[in-house]
């Protein structure tokens, strides 16, 4: 594991590869070339992600964001003194570290950045919600970002995924989706833990990956790929046992194992992003459209391998609330009034996440004003939920403690028996209700003064072959004073579904 002039270490960033033990450790060039597993980049806007990191265009940095596990969060179990990594050493640190050192911008005050969003015991089924949902608000940091990291193939290897179906279809839908980001963000994987390294084995979901990614053009890197094959190896193994992993007994490096990942990481993207490759003839790997354009040419997502594509589906009415979540309430910001309704409980109590003592407790039935057609059920065993089957099936949620706000729906959506639903946002001027707290008003023959805030049609029925929460996102404004007496309704009715 000798080092050498194309070594992927960063000496600039880090000193010299010292472990815990203040042993030296290099990967070798051919080492750290085998972390590429895939180039990829094609539909992705790399000339504007090269300009930020080798030219600070626009007087900006380069603007990632890292998501993934408890790897990415930088958690280790290993007991050796000076091993922890924590958030701080985490690779994503490291990633802006090593950018920053190899890569300072002119003005010294402007800096590579690197956002650290992971979650512990998470996998791609979590990161497609994330992305699902914030792809459909402007406002998300999703949009601003020049380069995307995603760290899940550690933990796709978990019982919870019943086969590479249940694993692939996470990745394609997330890959699709992101594909559809209209700033084009190059985004790549990164496999940076892998289970079981304690019986040199590894227990991951890279294979699996891989398919799709090679599919779609995605690019890949792997610390996997540096350390193959890790069975047979009695001096890999005792790196990767000792070293990298420091004894730990799942998949989370140590913070030397950390830095190592971070400085390849770094290193791929400095060649992934250098403009002098680009400036080449064109060849196998070569985007001749990277000099001459400052966008690629247009992209068109190529058909769905079927664990997108569901080849016929039954259309049908039915509608499946999951969550209703305030999570921006304009008159006291993310102090007060935050909260979620969670419609998978009937029983679930609902509290405020501000401070306890202004937290007030809710059942969630008590909410519910008016139902016509809809009942708390397990449509699926063990996944209940708030259903209806029925046009014309209505219900109306009375929001306590509302104000301006931002607003998030979830509903399920699948691949069929599935329909349209209306979602609207209704004020009722209550100041004339004789006292009527709005639990206590007949919606359904209120002659109140209405006004429609908001109106939406959601289609709950995609081609995906795939099951799961999808987030809307709804931005209310009430007319008038900030805090008017009156009550805030959420109505959700089944629409007739038609050819679409």
């Amino acid at each position: 594991m000798e080092g050498g002039p194309l070594s992927c270490w960063s000496h600039k960033s880090f000193g010299d590869p010292l472990d815990h033990n203040g042993s030296s450790w290099e990967l070798s060039p051919s080492q750290c070339a085998a972390t590429q597993t895939i180039w990829g980049g094609s539909g992705m806007d790399i000339k504007r992600a090269s300009d930020k990191l080798h030219r600070c265009a626009d007087e900006k940095g380069l603007k990632i964001l890292a998501v993934g596990g408890s790897i990415t969060t930088g958690h280790s179990q290993s007991r050796l003194k000076g091993a922890l990594a924590g958030p701080n050493g985490a690779w994503p640190s490291q990633l802006q570290k090593y950018l920053n050192s190899e890569h300072p911008c002119p003005n010294s005050e402007i800096k590579h950045v690197v956002l650290n969003r992971s979650t512990r015991s998470v996998g791609s089924d979590h990161w497609l919600q994330y992305f699902l949902t914030s792809r459909n608000n402007e406002d998300h940091e999703v949009h601003d970002v020049d380069i995307i990291l995603l760290e899940t193939a550690s933990n796709d290897f978990q019982s919870w995924h019943k086969g590479e179906s249940e694993v692939t279809k996470y990745v394609e839908l997330i890959i699709r989706t992101l594909r559809g980001l209209k700033h084009r963000p190059f985004f790549m994987w990164v496999t940076v833990g892998w289970r079981n390294a304690k019986d040199l084995t590894h227990g991951d979901t890279e294979e699996q990956h891989l398919k799709v990614m090679k599919y779609y053009d995605v690019p890949h890197t792997s610390m996997l790929g540096a350390f193959m094959p890790v069975e047979n190896d009695s001096i890999m193994g005792n790196f990767l046992h000792n070293i990298y992993y420091g004894t730990d007994i799942r998949s989370h490096p140590t913070l030397f194992g950390h830095r190592l990942a971070g400085s390849v990481i770094g290193s791929r993207l400095s060649r992934q992003l250098n403009p002098s490759y680009y400036e080449t003839s064109p060849g196998p790997d070569k985007r001749s459209w990277f000099i001459d354009s400052r966008t690629p040419p247009s992209y068109t997502l190529p058909k769905a391998i079927g664990y997108g594509d569901k080849r016929g589906r039954n259309k049908g009415n039915a509608q499946w609330l999951k969550e209703l979540e305030i999570v921006d309430n304009k008159i006291c910001g993310h102090t007060c009034g935050i909260y979620m309704i969670d419609f998978r409980l009937p029983s679930f109590t609902m509290l405020f996440k501000g401070e306890k003592s202004k937290r007030k407790e809710y059942k969630v039935r008590d909410l519910i004003v008016h139902n016509e057609g809809w009942q708390f059920k397990e449509d699926v065993p063990g996944k209940p939920g708030l259903i209806a089957y029925d046009v014309g099936s209505q219900l109306f949620i009375t929001i306590p403690s509302f104000s301006n706000g931002v607003f998030h729906i979830g509903f399920l959506k699948s691949y069929e028996k599935m329909g349209l639903a209306s979602v609207e946002f209704l004020f009722v001027d209550t100041e004339s209700a004789a006292g009527l707290s709005c639990d206590q008003i007949d919606v359904s023959t209120t002659s109140m003064k209405t006004a429609l805030l908001s109106r939406t049609r959601i289609d709950t029925s995609w081609k995906y072959d795939v099951s799961l929460k999808d987030t809307d996102i709804f931005i209310v404004d009430i007319p008038g004073k900030n805090n008017p007496p009156g009550c805030l309704w959420v109505k959700i009715k089944v629409e007739e579904t038609k050819d679409r």
